[in-house]
């Protein structure tokens, strides 16, 4: 009763109406889909389940379309902006476009925000994100350098 009122209907639900999610059908049990049961012993007592589904890639504006959508300017104030430069592959040390120190910590400050567009936080990104970090604290190391006496 609990896996078709809870768990079936739910996934039929979610399959209707989230055209970003894609579930699988079960390898292991016919009537299983988008899970599989994780049971154990020889009475087959439910552990756990396994949600057999991915999420689609949403295509995602391109740097150029972000910034004619930002202006051309060169503060950002939403973290998917952040996340777009930072997520280049044409990282450029000092590019007038390349995020500051605040808007690198308000974006990753902001993870339900990435993740609820598609944004993944991957160890890829995470890379790219330090090498961004590094070159804007660089830069405001260098600028508060300009007004030592």
């Amino acid at each position: 009763m609990f896996m078709e009122n809870c768990i079936r209907r739910s996934i039929a639900e979610i399959d209707k109406t989230e055209k970003n999610i894609t579930f699988y059908n079960s390898k292991q049990r016919k009537n299983c889909y988008g899970y599989n049961i994780i049971s154990s012993g020889r009475g087959g007592k439910i552990r756990g389940l396994e949600f057999l589904f991915s999420w689609k890639e949403k295509e995602s504006e391109s740097v150029s379309e972000l910034f004619d959508r930002l202006g051309n300017r060169k503060e950002y104030t939403d973290a998917i902006g952040v996340y777009m430069v930072v997520n280049r592959d044409d990282f450029t040390p000092d590019n007038p476009i390349n995020p500051t120190v605040e808007e690198l910590t308000m974006m990753i400050s902001q993870p339900e925000v990435l993740l609820q567009h598609g944004l993944e936080l991957s160890s890829e990104f995470m890379s790219k994100y330090s090498t961004s970090m590094a070159e804007a604290q660089k830069h405001k190391l260098s600028d508060l350098n300009k007004y030592k006496p």
